[in-house]
């Protein structure tokens, strides 16, 4: 098993599972992983005939099971192959081994056309609720309503979010105080509430200037005193406060452009993750915080058109500067950095640059069906080799860019269905040359 090279967005299960406790810990999705991509090829050698079969539908039903689209007709044999697992089972083993979870296993495909997925009624949304739940501040006396009553002002700023301009009921959250950790909400009435979700609808009327009050809260850890010249972000720290402050001027130390302009301190507090209401981003500054550091924003074009764009938190930050040159204040930032091309790309890199897309080549592998010559369909196994757009005029007039990938495609091998069931033509791994067909 430590020969496999599974693609990282699929998981890993532990590295040693022949020794100590073996299989006893297993997630559920560690037992996917297992049963879907590793147990045929572990296992076949050691089990007999109607024991391969066994375990090649079993595979079949997970593979099934576990799809993100579930078809009418693919619960149809998914139902099929349970009762002919049980019945193999009952014919080899006996009867007394046919247990009540192999009778409610009957029960699966009905539960999934009524409910929908398995990971939608299952345990899995249920865990991952129980631990968002479970991070939200309480004050540990009277849970329940406390974080219902927060659910229901959430759902309900939500549904005004994504509908027109309809703040009625805001006022709402005014109608009773909060206690605790739950009162830092309290000192936003819905008056202030409505003005800040306001910006987000119609950011070309609304002026912003200096910073807003809002419901925060810097996480730690952090790092203290950073030096503010990595990346650039000096010049776009000083782009942004010229934006800010259109009556002042801001500019680097050591420089002198402008004598009446103000300076920008050096120094920033690195934040891994921020909390806003009840909501917590995280960033990649922190690994444990990375899958919650992906964010939506808004952004207006020079011709007024607005469009949305997916970023990545870097990293959130605390820049404190003096904008009266008396007193200083704390500016609360977060650096973001945007996808484009359709897929996360760092400043440190390169498209074009090979050698940065190994972190990417597990996921390099695609199957594509082709007709033949005499109108079969085949499954061939190929390679991304890489991506490139091309530029040509089809009319001699536009100019139009083409999306294009070339892929190298794997030769077939004689034994291609080796764990196979040769009668029923059914076969959950296939295997294939390391070698490519020639260039065509």
């Amino acid at each position: 098993m430590n020969e496999f090279q599974v693609s990282a967005n699929l998981g890993r299960i532990p590295g040693k599972i022949y020794c100590g406790e073996g299989f006893s810990n297993f997630t559920a999705d560690q037992w996917r992983i297992f049963i879907s991509i590793y147990a045929t090829i572990v296992l076949w050698e050691y089990l007999e005939k109607v024991d391969r079969k066994i375990l090649t539908y079993f595979v079949r039903i997970c593979h099934l099971f576990v799809n993100r689209i579930l078809e009418t007709k693919s619960l149809d044999e998914i139902h099929k192959k349970i009762v002919d697992v049980i019945t193999l089972i009952e014919k080899k083993y006996g009867r007394n081994v046919i247990t009540p979870n192999l009778h409610l296993s009957l029960h699966l495909s009905t539960c999934s056309h009524d409910f929908g997925l398995l990971y939608a009624f299952w345990y899995f949304s249920f865990e991952r609720i129980n631990g968002i739940l479970g991070s939200l501040p309480n004050s540990h006396r009277q849970i329940e309503p406390e974080l219902m009553r927060r659910l229901i002002n959430d759902n309900r700023i939500n549904e005004m979010i994504y509908t027109e301009n309809n703040t009625k009921g805001l006022e709402i959250l005014n109608t009773r105080q909060s206690v605790g950790s739950l009162s830092e909400i309290d000192q936003f009435g819905h008056d202030e509430m409505r003005r800040f979700w306001m910006y987000s609808r119609t950011i070309q009327e609304s002026t912003i200037s200096g910073k807003e009050l809002f419901p925060d809260e810097m996480l730690k850890p952090f790092s203290k005193n950073i030096p503010l010249s990595a990346d650039g972000i000096l010049d776009l720290m000083i782009v942004y406060y010229n934006d800010t402050y259109e009556n002042l001027k801001f500019r680097k130390p050591f420089k002198t452009d402008s004598l009446n302009s103000i300076i920008i301190p050096l120094k920033i507090n690195k934040y891994c993750h921020c909390r806003i209401g009840s909501e917590i981003f995280g960033s990649t500054f922190s690994s444990r915080h990375q899958k919650s550091s992906y964010i939506l924003a808004k952004f207006a074009s020079e011709d007024d058109s607005i469009d949305i764009y997916l970023g990545q938190i870097q990293f959130f930050f605390v820049h404190e500067i003096s904008t009266n040159r008396i007193n200083m204040e704390n500016y609360y930032l977060a650096y973001v950095l945007h996808h484009i091309l359709g897929r996360f790309v760092p400043v440190k890199y390169k498209i074009s640059d090979r050698k940065n897309a190994k972190e990417h080549q597990k996921s390099s592998y695609i199957l594509a069906k082709f007709a033949s010559e005499d109108d079969s369909i085949d499954i061939y196994l190929g390679q991304i080799q890489f991506f490139f757009v091309h530029e040509i005029s089809t009319n001699r007039i536009n100019m139009e860019n083409y999306y294009l990938a070339y892929v190298r495609w794997y030769k077939k091998i004689k034994n291609r269905f080796y764990f196979g069931i040769n009668q029923e033509q059914m076969c959950n791994v296939e295997l294939w040359d390391t070698e490519f067909y020639p260039k065509s």
